[in-house]
Formats: structure tokens, C-alpha cells, sequence
């Protein structure tokens, strides 16, 4: 889902307090150098809640764009993880999808009666790709769940530094 705010300040002043708000000693732990850490690169931005005493690969990240709008500068961006955690979120739907092919495949060609294959499959085994999807899946809401008060304080952390209200 897309944000947008608007800030009175002109774009490269956006710029400059990012800079000057933002640790780019990205993941480092503990509470030294502020509590939001990120990447600015021209008018594209990502700033995430640095941790202080964990790290939830799950946790918020914002991923911005500023542009000029007149006298001053919309904010755009949503929220979203890092693409690595992502991208094992997508190996490993695929990995139980692929292995619940091979159980079906399985089970029907035994299932057939009258072939010298016809054992008996166990139920659960069926439901086994079921219940590890839905596994999976739990755990990555429930996790990203626990980063909900992070990108409140992201969204606040906006609000302020760019001096910025929501546009609806």
C-alpha cells in the first residue's frame, strides 16, 4: 500500500535532514548513533528502526521516494522486508509446493486399483504440504506482526523529521 505525505520543505532540504537524522551504520546493534538507520541515495530512501537488542528479519522497512511538488515535496514509499528474507520466504513456498506435487503424484499412481503399486497411503500425508504452508505462513505474519509498533515509530519518525502530514 503506497503513503503519501507532504512537507513544506523544499526537496533537498528533506535531503539534508535525512542525512543528518538517519545512522548509516545500517544494522548495528545497541542505542548509540539514533534509533533509525537506512540508505539515502538522491531522492530515494530506505530507513528501517534500528534494533536495539534483537534482530526480527521481518521487521518494517520503508522504502521512499521524494518529489518536488511546487513549494515543497511529496513523500511517497511503502513498507516492506528485506528482499533476502523475501526471497527464502519464496524458495521455501516453493520447496513445500514442490514436495507436495511429489506426494500427490505418489499417492495416485498408488491409489489406482488393480496395479502391483496399490499400497495404502496414510492420510496425514496428504495434508502434510497443507499444514507446512500454513505453517510457514503463520510464522511469517506472527513476525511481522511483532514490527508493527517499528513502523509506527518509522511513520513518526517522517512525520517529524520532514515535517510532514499524511495526504488521504
Amino acid at each position: 500500500m503506497e503513503n503519501i505525505w507532504f512537507s513544506h520543505l523544499n526537496i533537498d532540504k528533506c535531503v539534508d535532514c535525512l542525512k543528518s537524522s538517519v545512522n548509516n551504520q545500517l544494522w548495528l546493534y545497541g542505542n548509540s548513533g539514533g534509533n533509525i538507520a537506512g540508505k539515502i541515495k538522491g531522492y530515494k530512501f530506505q530507513i528501517w528502526k534500528r534494533p536495539i537488542e534483537y534482530r526480527n528479519s521481518f521487521s518494517p522497512i520503508f522504502f521512499g521516494n521524494l518529489i518536488s511538488d511546487g513549494t515543497g515535496t511529496r513523500i511517497t514509499g511503502h513498507f516492506g522486508i528485506v528482499s533476502a528474507v523475501k526471497g527464502i520466504l519464496y524458495f521455501m513456498y516453493g520447496l513445500i509446493i514442490a514436495m507436495g506435487l511429489v506426494i500427490y503424484i505418489v499417492a495416485l499412481t498408488n491409489w489406482i486399483p488393480g496395479t502391483e503399486n496399490h499400497d495404502y497411503i496414510p492420510p496425514l500425508l496428504y495434508a502434510l504440504p497443507f499444514l507446512a504452508l500454513l505453517v510457514l505462513y503463520g510464522f511469517s505474519k506472527i513476525l511481522m506482526l511483532l514490527g508493527k509498533n517499528e513502523q509506527k515509530y518509522i511513520i513518526d519518525f517522517l512525520e517529524t523529521t520532514l515535517e510532514a502530514h499524511k495526504q488521504t
